[in-house]
């Protein structure tokens, strides 16, 4: 009787143990999501009929979301997920979670995704790896809308891939665009011409086994376009790439020295130019009106080859194909209000007779102008020194040019994001910040007098880990020859939309208009003055300077100007060029330092942001307050 009691004793105690610990297989909370995937496969009736013997199975995993109605009147939109190099049906699992929690909190419609598995074939027709783009195309989408509750028709299908799945995702949408309303190509493993020796595209076999450049070519999306613009429909395609992804330079001996010019973030504003920055159906429209394009946009974000951009790019890529607002992270607003502060600055208007004017050879004022922002804890009476930021204007620009900014500045220090500062913002016209014989000398003004002069009268940190530069527009163009010319006096760099160019300046524009570069315009002196030739300077030097470089995806676009400018005028745009500043500053072996083959190019620190907007506030808030985070983080410092 003994044995019984201990038995029935420790029969109750399990039994009370087991009611106080929750139960993994009872119902999920239900705020649970709930989603459910499942892997199937399907006979292809292209891969039965393709060179490749002995394989004509397609498989796929197949994402159904919480509450799948097989019966719902309305149907379900269908995302066909394309997966990168060595994937299969399984590589886009990190990405649930995200739908989940999109769908959960209404941000996106429900929504069936469909991740089929095909290698590395780049997703065409190839001997190596059999036809799976017909087999997506013919046979896979067929069976979807036949099993599943789909809307089978385009205005419910999408197309999105990573990398290699980028490429197929855009050859799809322009080859087919009957079957998708919209594409989202994250970090597209693309060129706009021959792919580099070193590339998947000439080394898996999917283009020929060798090789052969007419097969790539018949494949790639220039092609493609030929047709799509011969037909009806708009894909609109949303463009993700990060600033940080594989850079082609490292591979040295096996690539040309411009081999940069293969790295995604420069294919990524290639493509945007050709999709949504030409005139691409060729439709009649008036000089200076928008240029008749097909629906894009693109997005650069700080990041590299991975999840840490795609996960984002998709999550705000879903939301552009279903009609959704972005995130303010890839579409900024720019609300004046926001930046109510309780302490407030004081801004005030100076002029200095500088003694550069009085030596120039303009005849007329000595006279510079500049306003100067202090802290609302400025004391000049305190042993307390500041950084100063020095702000340069765009064209036209006067003493109320930065008063938009003031507002940020209060904001940013009351909530401490930034230590207090000083700025400094003098005003020079259109000169474009160059010593000139139409505007004077204006550069020697600036670094020569006003610099010593706000040393001598304010309480600053003297030195170049004290001083920034920030400039818009032409003032972006200053601000970067200041950063490279005289990298001894500035520790950090934020150009906002600037107006730069890296080989030669349209006609149209202020550079050669003004006068600043000659009166008629004289290539030389651009030539002389230009950062090109700045940078072989600043390459023989110690001093890094941290630029942080922002525009909008829809800035002027040259392109609207028609007979003008030459037909490839987009290479003016200044998405254009922050992408090509940027590879010469931080792709390139700017410094000529050894370093071995594959890793990290030793170039100068910068980053690049492309984000939605135009020439004005919407990017250039964003822009201030996110390069003035950089500069403190990577250069600039407080006492």
């Amino acid at each position: 009787m003994g044995n019984k009691k201990v038995w029935l004793v420790l029969l109750f105690v399990f039994i009370m143990i087991n009611l106080t610990i929750p139960s993994f297989t009872a119902a999920k909370n239900p705020h649970d999501p709930a989603s459910k995937t499942v892997v199937e496969t399907i006979t292809s009736k292209a891969l039965l009929t393709d060179e490749r013997p002995k394989h004509n199975k397609l498989t796929y995993k197949i994402y159904l979301p919480r509450g799948y109605d097989k019966k719902r009147s309305d149907g379900y939109p269908v995302v066909y997920l394309l997966h990168g190099s060595e994937g299969n049906e399984n590589s886009w699992d990190d990405f649930f979670g995200k739908l989940d929690e999109m769908i959960e909190k209404k941000e996106i419609e429900p929504f069936i995704a469909v991740v089929p598995a095909a290698g590395n074939s780049y997703w065409v027709n190839s001997k190596k790896f059999g036809h799976y783009e017909s087999a997506v195309i013919d046979d896979l989408i067929p069976h979807i809308d036949k099993k599943y509750n789909s809307i089978a028709d385009r205005s419910g299908r999408f197309i999105s891939g990573y990398s290699m799945g980028g490429y197929g995702a855009l050859r799809y949408s322009m080859v087919y665009p009957d079957l998708f309303s919209g594409a989202t190509l994250l970090s597209p493993a693309i060129q706009n011409a021959e792919p580099p020796a070193t590339s998947g595209a000439v080394e898996r076999g999917s283009f020929g086994e060798p090789y052969d450049p007419a097969l790539w070519k018949a494949n790639n999306y220039p092609t493609a376009i030929n047709s799509y613009v011969k037909q009806p429909y708009r894909v609109p395609v949303y463009i993700v790439s990060g600033d940080d992804d594989w850079n082609h330079l490292s591979e040295k001996e096996d690539l040309p020295p411009d081999a940069y010019k293969y790295n995604m973030e420069v294919q990524a504003v290639q493509l945007y130019q050709e999709l949504h920055r030409k005139n691409l159906f060729s439709i009649d429209f008036q000089k200076w009106e928008d240029v008749p394009s097909s629906p894009a946009e693109l997005r650069i974000i700080g990041g590299g080859h991975g999840l840490d951009v795609w996960l984002k790019g998709f999550q705000e890529g879903l939301k552009y194909m279903f009609g959704k607002a972005e995130s303010p992270e890839f579409s900024p607003i720019y609300d004046p209000d926001s930046y109510s502060s309780e302490k407030k600055g004081t801004v005030n208007t100076y002029s200095l007779h500088a003694p550069s004017l009085i030596q120039d050879e303009t005849p007329g004022d000595d006279e510079l102008k500049y306003v100067v922002y202090l802290p609302e804890e400025y004391n000049p009476t305190a042993e307390k020194k500041y950084p100063v930021l020095y702000l340069l204007h765009g064209s036209y620009g006067d003493e109320k040019s930065w008063d938009k900014f003031w507002p940020i500045l209060d904001k940013m220090i009351e909530e401490k994001k930034i230590e207090p500062v000083m700025a400094v913002a003098p005003v020079t016209g259109n000169s474009y910040w160059v010593d000139s014989l139409k505007y004077g000398n204006m550069e020697s003004a600036f670094i020569n007098d006003l610099i010593k002069k706000i040393d001598k009268d304010f309480k600053t940190i003297p030195d170049r880990n004290g001083r920034g530069l920030v400039g818009y527009s032409m003032g972006g163009y200053g601000a970067l020859r200041y950063s490279l010319v005289y990298p001894h006096l500035f520790g950090g760099t934020s150009l906002l939309s600037p107006a730069i160019q890296a080989f030669d300046a349209p006609k149209t524009s202020g550079a050669v208009e003004r006068g600043s570069f000659g009166d008629p315009f004289d290539a030389a002196i651009w030539d002389s003055l230009n950062y090109p030739k700045a940078l072989e300077a600043y390459g023989q030097q110690p001093f890094k300077v941290p630029i942080f470089i922002m525009t909008g995806d829809d800035d002027w676009n040259h392109i609207s100007e028609k007979e003008d400018l030459p037909e490839d005028a987009f290479k003016y745009n200044m998405e254009v060029q922050a992408v090509t500043s940027y590879q010469f500053l931080h792709r390139s072996n700017v410094f000529n330092r050894p370093f071995e083959k594959w890793e990290p190019v030793p170039g100068s620190p910068a980053e690049l942001r492309i984000l939605n907007g135009g020439h004005g506030m919407q990017v250039w808030a964003a822009g201030f307050e996110q390069g003035l985070l950089y500069m403190f983080e990577n250069g600039l410092r407080a006492q």
